[in-house]
Protein backbone atom coordinates (compact mmCIF):
# COMPACT_ATOMS: atom_id res chain seq x y z
CA UNK A 1 0.00 0.00 0.00
CA UNK A 2 1.47 3.17 -0.91
CA UNK A 3 0.97 6.76 0.80
CA UNK A 4 -1.61 7.53 -1.41
CA UNK A 5 -3.72 5.27 -0.57
CA UNK A 6 -3.07 5.72 2.89
CA UNK A 7 -4.21 9.00 2.76
CA UNK A 8 -7.35 7.60 0.82
CA UNK A 9 -8.50 5.53 3.92
CA UNK A 10 -7.32 7.78 6.46
CA UNK A 11 -9.17 10.37 5.44
CA UNK A 12 -12.20 7.86 4.82
CA UNK A 13 -11.88 6.74 8.05
CA UNK A 14 -11.79 10.60 9.81
CA UNK A 15 -14.91 11.20 7.65
CA UNK A 16 -16.83 7.58 8.61
CA UNK A 17 -15.90 9.06 12.22
CA UNK A 18 -17.33 12.42 12.14
CA UNK A 19 -20.50 11.16 10.48
CA UNK A 20 -20.72 9.07 13.26
CA UNK A 21 -20.46 11.60 16.13
CA UNK A 22 -22.65 14.39 14.27
CA UNK A 23 -25.53 11.59 13.93
CA UNK A 24 -25.11 11.04 17.32
CA UNK A 25 -25.22 14.41 18.35
CA UNK A 26 -28.86 15.10 16.24
CA UNK A 27 -30.51 12.00 17.83
CA UNK A 28 -29.31 13.41 21.40
CA UNK A 29 -30.50 17.12 20.74
CA UNK A 30 -33.37 15.78 18.96
CA UNK A 31 -34.01 13.36 22.60
CA UNK A 32 -33.50 16.37 24.28
CA UNK A 33 -35.81 18.15 22.67
CA UNK A 34 -38.32 15.56 23.04
CA UNK A 35 -37.95 15.31 26.62
CA UNK A 36 -38.62 19.31 27.10
CA UNK A 37 -41.82 20.19 29.18
CA UNK A 38 -43.74 23.35 28.73
CA UNK A 39 -45.24 24.49 32.18
CA UNK A 40 -46.61 27.34 32.69
CA UNK A 41 -47.01 29.50 36.21
CA UNK A 42 -49.44 31.99 36.38
CA UNK A 43 -48.31 34.02 39.15
CA UNK A 44 -49.54 37.95 40.62
CA UNK A 45 -46.66 40.10 41.06
CA UNK A 46 -48.34 42.72 42.51
CA UNK A 47 -49.13 40.27 45.52
CA UNK A 48 -46.72 37.99 45.22
CA UNK A 49 -43.48 39.45 43.73
CA UNK A 50 -40.92 36.78 44.87
CA UNK A 51 -43.45 33.45 43.75
CA UNK A 52 -41.79 32.89 40.65
CA UNK A 53 -38.31 32.59 41.52
CA UNK A 54 -39.61 30.75 45.08
CA UNK A 55 -41.21 28.39 42.21
CA UNK A 56 -38.32 27.79 39.96
CA UNK A 57 -36.13 26.85 43.15
CA UNK A 58 -38.18 24.26 44.95
CA UNK A 59 -38.69 22.67 41.04
CA UNK A 60 -35.50 23.15 39.40
CA UNK A 61 -33.61 20.26 41.17
CA UNK A 62 -36.16 17.30 41.33
CA UNK A 63 -37.57 18.32 37.65
CA UNK A 64 -34.80 19.97 35.43
CA UNK A 65 -36.44 19.04 32.19
CA UNK A 66 -39.34 21.62 32.97
CA UNK A 67 -38.97 24.81 30.99
CA UNK A 68 -41.18 27.20 33.05
CA UNK A 69 -42.75 30.31 31.52
CA UNK A 70 -44.60 33.00 33.70
CA UNK A 71 -47.71 34.24 32.93
CA UNK A 72 -48.95 37.33 34.79
CA UNK A 73 -51.93 37.06 36.45
CA UNK A 74 -54.44 39.74 36.40
CA UNK A 75 -56.27 41.23 39.68
CA UNK A 76 -59.76 40.99 39.06
CA UNK A 77 -62.67 41.93 41.87
CA UNK A 78 -64.66 39.25 40.63
CA UNK A 79 -63.24 36.01 41.93
CA UNK A 80 -61.88 33.35 39.04
CA UNK A 81 -61.49 36.23 36.38
CA UNK A 82 -58.23 37.22 36.84
CA UNK A 83 -57.35 33.70 36.76
CA UNK A 84 -59.10 32.72 33.53
CA UNK A 85 -57.47 35.67 31.52
CA UNK A 86 -53.98 34.48 32.45
CA UNK A 87 -54.95 30.82 31.56
CA UNK A 88 -56.50 31.38 28.19
CA UNK A 89 -52.98 33.53 27.32
CA UNK A 90 -51.24 30.65 28.78
CA UNK A 91 -52.89 27.93 26.73
CA UNK A 92 -52.65 30.06 23.52
CA UNK A 93 -49.07 30.89 24.08
CA UNK A 94 -48.30 26.99 24.60
CA UNK A 95 -50.04 26.02 21.34
CA UNK A 96 -48.82 29.36 19.08
CA UNK A 97 -45.35 29.80 20.49
CA UNK A 98 -44.34 26.83 21.32
CA UNK A 99 -46.02 24.16 19.44
CA UNK A 100 -46.29 21.56 22.81
CA UNK A 101 -47.85 18.49 22.44
CA UNK A 102 -49.16 19.20 26.16
CA UNK A 103 -48.65 21.42 28.82
CA UNK A 104 -48.36 21.78 32.22
CA UNK A 105 -50.20 24.72 34.17
CA UNK A 106 -49.51 25.07 37.75
CA UNK A 107 -50.54 27.23 40.68
CA UNK A 108 -47.40 29.59 41.67
CA UNK A 109 -47.34 27.57 45.18
CA UNK A 110 -47.20 24.64 44.30
CA UNK A 111 -44.27 22.44 45.87
CA UNK A 112 -42.77 18.87 45.45
CA UNK A 113 -44.38 16.01 47.63
CA UNK A 114 -41.47 15.04 49.72
CA UNK A 115 -42.91 11.70 50.40
CA UNK A 116 -43.11 10.58 46.65
CA UNK A 117 -39.69 9.64 46.67
CA UNK A 118 -39.95 7.61 49.63
CA UNK A 119 -43.11 5.67 47.84
CA UNK A 120 -41.16 5.25 44.18
CA UNK A 121 -37.70 4.52 45.23
CA UNK A 122 -34.25 6.90 45.75
CA UNK A 123 -33.45 7.29 42.04
CA UNK A 124 -37.23 8.51 41.60
CA UNK A 125 -37.30 11.42 39.67
CA UNK A 126 -40.19 13.78 38.66
CA UNK A 127 -39.38 13.76 35.00
CA UNK A 128 -39.34 9.87 34.65
CA UNK A 129 -42.58 9.35 36.33
CA UNK A 130 -44.04 12.28 34.58
CA UNK A 131 -43.10 10.13 31.31
CA UNK A 132 -44.33 7.37 32.61
CA UNK A 133 -47.76 8.58 33.24
CA UNK A 134 -48.20 10.15 29.92
CA UNK A 135 -47.39 6.21 28.55
CA UNK A 136 -50.69 5.68 30.67
CA UNK A 137 -52.79 8.73 29.51
CA UNK A 138 -55.35 7.29 27.77
CA UNK A 139 -55.49 8.98 24.48
CA UNK A 140 -58.95 10.58 24.52
CA UNK A 141 -58.31 12.06 27.92
CA UNK A 142 -58.19 15.78 27.41
CA UNK A 143 -56.40 16.19 30.66
CA UNK A 144 -54.34 14.42 33.45
CA UNK A 145 -54.88 16.01 36.60
CA UNK A 146 -51.41 16.13 39.48
CA UNK A 147 -52.99 15.88 42.65
CA UNK A 148 -56.15 17.20 43.84
CA UNK A 149 -59.04 16.19 46.42
CA UNK A 150 -62.86 15.65 46.36
CA UNK A 151 -62.23 13.12 43.70
CA UNK A 152 -65.27 11.37 41.76
CA UNK A 153 -63.53 8.71 39.87
CA UNK A 154 -65.46 6.95 37.09
CA UNK A 155 -63.30 3.48 37.81
CA UNK A 156 -61.68 2.20 41.40
CA UNK A 157 -58.12 3.48 41.27
CA UNK A 158 -55.97 2.48 39.36
CA UNK A 159 -52.60 1.66 41.51
CA UNK A 160 -50.89 -0.06 38.75
CA UNK A 161 -51.33 2.02 35.85
CA UNK A 162 -51.38 5.03 38.29
CA UNK A 163 -53.51 7.09 36.19
CA UNK A 164 -57.47 6.77 37.21
CA UNK A 165 -60.38 7.96 35.11
CA UNK A 166 -62.19 10.57 36.58
CA UNK A 167 -65.09 13.00 36.09
CA UNK A 168 -63.99 15.82 38.11
CA UNK A 169 -61.94 16.93 41.49
CA UNK A 170 -60.90 20.18 43.44
CA UNK A 171 -57.47 21.46 44.29
CA UNK A 172 -55.23 20.09 41.62
CA UNK A 173 -52.30 22.03 42.31
CA UNK A 174 -51.47 21.31 38.32
CA UNK A 175 -53.05 20.43 35.39
CA UNK A 176 -51.59 18.71 32.07
CA UNK A 177 -53.98 19.48 28.64
CA UNK A 178 -53.25 18.22 25.62
CA UNK A 179 -52.52 20.22 22.35
CA UNK A 180 -55.74 19.70 20.85
CA UNK A 181 -57.22 21.11 23.71
CA UNK A 182 -55.67 24.18 24.01
CA UNK A 183 -57.88 26.38 21.68
CA UNK A 184 -61.30 24.90 23.16
CA UNK A 185 -60.27 25.36 26.36
CA UNK A 186 -59.34 28.66 25.93
CA UNK A 187 -62.48 29.85 24.12
CA UNK A 188 -64.95 28.11 26.52
CA UNK A 189 -63.11 30.16 29.05
CA UNK A 190 -62.78 33.54 26.97
CA UNK A 191 -66.99 32.90 26.40
CA UNK A 192 -67.69 32.46 30.32
CA UNK A 193 -65.80 35.46 30.79
CA UNK A 194 -67.60 37.43 28.12
CA UNK A 195 -71.29 36.45 29.52
CA UNK A 196 -70.20 36.52 33.38
CA UNK A 197 -71.81 39.82 35.01
CA UNK A 198 -71.82 39.83 38.92
CA UNK A 199 -69.79 37.16 41.00
CA UNK A 200 -72.35 34.94 41.92
CA UNK A 201 -73.36 33.60 38.26
CA UNK A 202 -69.72 33.41 37.89
CA UNK A 203 -69.34 31.12 40.43
CA UNK A 204 -71.67 29.46 38.80
CA UNK A 205 -70.37 29.49 35.63
CA UNK A 206 -66.86 28.46 36.84
CA UNK A 207 -68.15 24.91 38.14
CA UNK A 208 -69.32 24.39 34.48
CA UNK A 209 -66.12 25.77 33.02
CA UNK A 210 -64.79 21.94 34.38
CA UNK A 211 -67.18 20.39 32.28
CA UNK A 212 -64.32 20.20 28.96
CA UNK A 213 -62.36 18.73 31.78
CA UNK A 214 -64.65 15.62 32.17
CA UNK A 215 -63.15 12.28 31.76
CA UNK A 216 -59.87 13.29 32.86
CA UNK A 217 -57.06 11.20 34.35
CA UNK A 218 -55.49 11.67 38.34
Amino acid sequence: MNLSQMRVIITFLISLVSFSWSRQQRSLNASKRRQKIHAFVITLPTLRPNAFHDFNSSWHEVWPELELHRIHGVYHNIRGHGLAMGFIVALEQALYIYNADHAIFFEDDARPFKSIKKMLGPTFTYGQYFLYLLKRWEMLSPTLFLGGHGVHNLEPPNSRKRVTNIKKCSGSYSIVVRKRYFLPLAEYLREVLLNAVDERRWTGKAVSTFGLLLAGCC
